[in-house]
């Protein structure tokens, strides 16, 4: 990611202009995909990442089609495409040297006496799991962080006093930030990452009814039922997060919470109920790759914003785009339309960015 960002300084130029949704789920794609599919990663080839960019919109249609190549042409065929590109990644050993989590997948499903074939398509799942929601998650955190200068500005400081300082004479001179950090030590980065989750999660939280239960006294839950609940509405819950749920608030999940006031034996209610943040699933269905895309997410953004200043190419706001086209599996709102912006690095005194990890 840190080369990845490092490509938006062009020399003398005053500023990068970029398409900041496009480039921001072709960076997560490519980062993300770098890290759970190895070196041989499928989506370094043009072709696959642009069969994946027709294929995914489509990916809840396809999956309840009996007609697929009739009903959803195109990405019929770009699902195809992708198969055979992960034939050929299996075939060329590409476990071998990809992440604990795709060797251990690729031994056990070989176990079960699965085929190339089954298991090439598999892998079109995995990348559905691993960057569905996580590239627009990244673009939202960073709409909401460039249009509201106080939000930056807080999140920037934080940020900044985490970064050391080499000066020695005899060294060249650097800026270190240890990103493994900023989980544990930027609360504000941290919480403003959660609430854009709240405010943006589109996804539905499924659960099997194990006994009859008469729900609010009147709608009768059978036994065996499946009840769909839609995370915005235990996201816009009043009751949960306060009169000001409409309200993009960045500092919502450091204030505390229900349960932190009972335990120091206040009723008062502090930010949230635990209970009502359903973006990474609840229960025994948390996501089980939320730790690794909050720090792939964090980390990015954190990159961004120490590096460079973001502007609208056009105009001198920020206006909030529409996303009524969502497609109907998307974990979080997908923007209608792309904004345009004007990329700008920042005055660091002629000092290196070095992004780190813990050990390194």
């Amino acid at each position: 990611m840190a080369n990845s960002i490092n490509k938006l300084e062009q020399g003398n130029a005053a500023y990068t202009k970029i398409k900041l949704y496009e480039w921001t789920r072709h960076e997560i794609l490519m980062a993300t995909t770098e890290a759970v599919f190895g070196p041989k990663n499928p989506y370094r080839d043009p072709v696959v990442e642009s069969a994946w960019r027709i294929f995914e919109p489509s990916y809840l249609s396809i999956a309840l089609s009996p007609l697929k190549p009739l009903t959803s042409p195109k990405a019929f065929q770009a699902r195809e495409v992708l198969a055979m590109s992960f034939v050929s990644y299996l075939k060329n050993n590409g476990p071998e040297t990809a992440s604990d989590f795709i060797r251990a997948a690729h031994t056990h499903h070989v176990s079960y006496g699965f085929t190339t074939e089954d298991l090439a398509r598999f892998e079109i799942g995995h990348t559905h799991a691993i960057n569905g929601s996580t590239a627009p998650t990244t673009w939202w955190l960073l709409w909401h962080l460039y249009s509201d200068p106080a939000v930056l500005s807080e999140v920037r400081e934080e940020l900044e006093r985490l970064v050391v300082d080499t000066s020695d004479p005899y060294v060249e001179k650097t800026r270190t930030l240890d990103l493994s950090l900023l989980p544990t030590h930027a609360p504000v980065l941290h919480s403003t990452l959660k609430e854009t989750l709240r405010f943006r999660t589109m996804a539905a939280a499924v659960r099997l009814c194990l006994e009859d239960h008469l729900l609010d006294g009147k709608y009768l839950l059978k036994k065996g039922g499946l009840v769909i609940v839609p995370q915005p509405l235990h996201h816009s819950s009043t009751s949960a997060w306060g009169e000001d749920v409409e309200r993009f608030n960045h500092r919502r999940f450091i204030l505390g919470s229900v349960e932190a006031g009972r335990e120091n034996g206040s009723n008062k209610r502090k930010a949230y109920d635990r209970a009502a943040f359903l973006a990474f699933g609840g229960g025994h269905t948390l996501c089980p790759g939320r730790h690794f895309s909050t720090i792939e997410i964090l980390a990015f953004v954190a990159m961004m914003v120490l590096k460079f200043d973001v502007e609208p190419a056009i105009g001198d706001r920020w206006v909030e785009p529409k996303w009524e086209r969502t497609p109907m599996m998307a974990s979080l709102q997908i923007p209608d339309e792309d904004i345009e912006v004007k990329v700008r690095a920042r005055d660091n005194d002629g000092r290196r960015w070095r992004f780190i990890g813990r050990g390194d």
